[in-house]
């Protein structure tokens, strides 16, 4: 499991959840196989891995960069 490291409630606050996410991230999401794309357009990923950016120690938590788009659409 792995979750961002930074949660974005406003577009006010876009740059800063960049910045900070990014920053935070330890791993990222490579996709395999998009098939389609939802009602919004955006791609529905099927099969995915998760690749380290920097080491991990046993215990640590994992963070991705969720992305703006995540927020605007879960927010």
């Amino acid at each position: 499991m792995a979750n961002d490291a930074v949660a974005c409630q406003s577009a006010e606050f876009q740059q800063s959840y960049e910045r900070d996410s990014l920053a935070r991230a330890n791993a990222e999401i490579i996709p395999f196989d998009v098939a389609e794309v939802d009602d919004a357009g955006y791609n529905l990923v099927l099969h995915y891995a998760q690749r380290a950016l920097k080491p991990i120690k046993a215990g640590e938590e994992v963070f991705l960069h969720y992305g703006f788009d995540y927020w605007q659409l879960n927010a």
